[in-house]
């Protein structure tokens, strides 16, 4: 899909879109990256690693782009989303920039396996990233780290979608 301009149009798609039918024989996920020319995964975890990390949640995502030949991002998350433990898990806010350059590293590792992996994604709402003095991240901008080192002149919107719990950007499964 191209943007006026002939620009291409990328999505960000929350990690559990493929749980989510889109008519009898299809998934949302599948829908999504079938119209768009790349898609950012929003795998927003502060580990790399486990049962609940971002490799993970990503996995499933990341298959199916690799299967449609999408270029696909994974997405993180650095602003301060609150204290409840759900919320802390889904950002690197507050850790030292060394811990977060340590868990993309992984994730790059990781997800370098799918072939259509393009690299990782750290959406922000404010300015550049800056450190706090103490060493923690305090974020106010978007970084994109892609492995391939080439950047795109496309048109990135973000998929409006109220998650089945009913709140707008829900980061966990339904």
């Amino acid at each position: 899909m191209a943007a006026s301009g002939g620009r291409p149009v990328e999505a960000d798609i929350p990690f559990w879109f493929g749980q989510v039918k889109a008519g009898k024989k299809s998934t949302l996920d599948t829908e999504t990256m079938g119209r768009v020319w790349a898609v950012t995964i929003m795998a927003y975890r502060n580990t790399a690693a486990g049962p609940d990390g971002t490799l993970a949640i990503a996995a499933a995502e990341l298959r199916t782009a690799a299967a449609l030949g999408r270029p696909v991002r994974i997405g993180q998350e650095t602003n301060d989303l609150g204290t409840d433990p759900t919320e802390v898990k889904q950002t690197f806010y507050g850790q030292t920039q060394t811990r977060m350059n340590d868990q993309l590293a992984q994730v790059d590792s990781g997800a370098a396996a799918y072939a259509t992996y393009a690299g990782v994604r750290s959406t922000t709402r404010r300015g550049m990233p800056r450190w706090r003095r103490d060493g923690g991240l305090r974020c106010e901008g978007a970084v994109t780290r892609d492995r391939t080192r080439r950047h795109t002149r496309a048109v990135h919107v973000v998929v409006p979608v109220t998650s089945p719990v009913g709140r707008p950007g829900q980061q966990e499964a339904p």
